[in-house]
């Protein structure tokens, strides 16, 4: 034997008022659906403006040595290379 379950959601749908409440709760949830939406998006444009910011230095433009350093460097693999 199967017993019915009381629902009251149901007797308060004919209530006064009952479907502006669940009509406000629904645009809370969309508000809050959109809300979260943009700062998921702004939160992964910032990080993707960080890793490009990250990534510069590794595709700069390299500078030369100095010459005399370049040249220093020569004169002491000079001196320590073996006779031959």
């Amino acid at each position: 034997m199967a017993f019915g379950v009381p629902f009251p959601m149901s007797e308060d749908i004919t209530r006064p008022g009952a479907t502006m409440i669940a009509m406000l709760n629904f645009a809370t949830l969309v508000f809050t659906t959109l809300f979260a939406a943009a700062a998921a998006g702004a939160f992964h444009w910032l990080l993707l403006r960080a890793m490009f910011v990250l990534m510069r230095p590794a595709t700069a433009r390299r500078l030369n040595a100095p010459t005399h350093l370049v040249r220093g460097t020569a004169q002491l693999a000079q001196a320590f290379a073996p006779e031959r």
